[in-house]
């Protein structure tokens, strides 16, 4: 355990560094799209470059309230808002053989609105148009000349103005480092940090991860899965020595989450399991590629070692079997819908024919079942149609046009009939399809019923002694 003098003297001086991986399937990050984003609202960008040189200023609202009851009441009932506004400026080298110069810069968040909106805003839009201005701009100053003391200042500015602030600093192939500042040089509208530990570190954690996830969606173009996919990828408490835990648990993460959307019937997420699976491939190459740089002998693997080229296949099969069954879903589906509206049609146009039958003396007189079968219709419509349903289903399901035991309900009761053992399921089908059976007989035939339910009653009886 720390002393107080030792607590005391690390908050003074206190500095957290963390690492995590902005997703990138081509191992190169581009620095020119970042700020081009739309996730989770709309980025404001100003992104500048003149062949040596790249400079973004950038900032996004984000809201990231849980309550269940939405921004409006959580604020009105609870004093509560969840809305937050971060910043981005950074720069970087821009010429061609500076492939794998990283971009380094500042993350800003502000949490009050009136603060945002008065002091802050007000610093960076004028920024921005100071930077999109050098576009239009003719002769030989270069930007580095032209916003250099600018981006300094604005830096200085937007830090004695935010609730927090961290460096940070993206390679190529998406490995970032955020480094947290001495606390004790916030701006007085820094929230108050808990002393101990390891509260303390644990809610600086959480607040840095939120820089994080707004680098990434700054600079990160959501092409082949759904935004909240890469959530996955988190931040990571990084010591400046142990280069490998970090990217272990990373890794993992993301074989994690492929493995979990595989388990799920549904295309769209098959598509977003082959998405992170290529994800982790590239995450994979390029941990090995830094590590190998650092070890002599070039034999070292990031761990978890997945076997790669069968689990994508086994998510390709997956989705095409899939695709093949609600295909065939689909056909069985409309064949039964378009058959069952036939004889719908048919036996409404029967009824038709029925009642104009009657007032002409020269027409052959209907057959009484006809007859019978017209008055049925007319006098209990739901109860025929839910009928001549049930009689269409078993038809087509006899002759192999649909397959019946895919319904839901279907499948639900041979699972609950199943429950029962074999035989027992065999006597309760019985017993249902006897049931069944009379009520047909009764509306369809004038037998009287009374009978015939006692006989009914007296079998079920003795074969719920038989089974209890």
């Amino acid at each position: 355990m720390r002393s107080t003098d030792d607590l005391k003297r690390l908050h003074r001086t206190y500095e957290a560094r963390f690492k995590g991986w902005l997703p990138t399937v081509s191992g190169r990050l581009s620095f020119s799209v970042f700020g081009y984003a739309d996730h989770p609202s709309k980025v404001v960008s100003a992104n500048v470059a003149d062949g040596k040189t790249r400079i973004i200023i950038c900032y996004q609202k984000r809201n990231l309230s849980d309550s269940l009851f939405g921004e409006y009441f959580a604020r009105a009932f609870f004093g509560l808002s969840g809305k937050f506004w971060f910043a981005l400026l950074a720069r970087a080298d821009d010429c061609a053989t500076a492939e794998d110069s990283p971009l380094e810069g500042h993350l800003f968040l502000f949490h009050e609105r009136q603060l945002w909106r008065k002091e802050a805003e007000v610093l960076v839009r004028p920024a921005q148009r100071d930077l999109r201005a050098f576009e239009s701009m003719t002769g030989s100053m270069s930007l580095s000349s032209y916003f250099g003391s600018h981006f300094t200042d604005l830096a200085s500015s937007l830090a004695s103005l935010s609730s927090f602030n961290a460096r940070f600093q993206t390679q190529r192939d998406g490995e970032t480092l955020i480094d947290i500042p001495a606390l004790s040089g916030f701006s007085s509208n820094s929230p108050a940090f808990p002393d101990d530990e390891p509260q303390r570190g644990h809610i600086i954690h959480a607040v840095t991860s939120q820089l994080f996830y707004f680098l990434r969606d700054v600079g990160h173009v959501h092409q082949h899965h759904n935004p909240s996919t890469d959530t996955v990828v988190n931040l990571h408490l990084f010591d400046g020595k142990d280069d490998l835990t970090w990217r272990c648990e990373t890794l993992r993460a993301l074989y994690r989450k492929v493995l979990e959307y595989k388990r799920r019937k549904d295309v769209a997420v098959y598509g977003a399991s082959l998405g992170v699976l290529a994800y982790a491939e590239a995450f994979e190459r390029a941990c090995n590629e830094r590590l190998n740089e650092q070890i002599t002998d070039g034999s070292y693997k990031v761990q978890p070692i997945i076997f790669k080229e069968l689990l994508e296949k086994s998510i390709t099969a997956s989705q095409w079997t899939l695709n093949q069954q609600t295909q065939e879903g689909i056909r069985q589906s409309d064949t039964y819908r378009n058959t069952l509206i036939s004889v719908l049609t048919v036996l409404l146009a029967l009824v038709g024919l029925l009642q104009i039958s009657g007032p002409h003396n020269n027409l052959a007189k209907p057959s009484e079942t006809l007859i019978w079968l017209g008055n049925t219709l007319l006098c209990n419509p739901l109860t025929s149609a839910v009928f001549v349903a049930l009689i269409v289903s078993l038809v087509l399901h006899g002759i192999g046009v649909i397959d019946i035991s895919r319904w839901t309900p279907v499948r639900w009761m041979v699972r609950f009939f199943q429950a029962f053992g074999k035989s027992n399921a065999g006597y309760s089908l019985i017993v249902v399809a006897a049931i069944i059976g009379c009520l047909t007989v009764g509306y369809v035939t004038s037998v009287d019923l009374g009978k015939v339910g006692a006989s009914v009653l007296d079998i079920a009886v003795r074969i719920f002694n038989r089974l209890f």
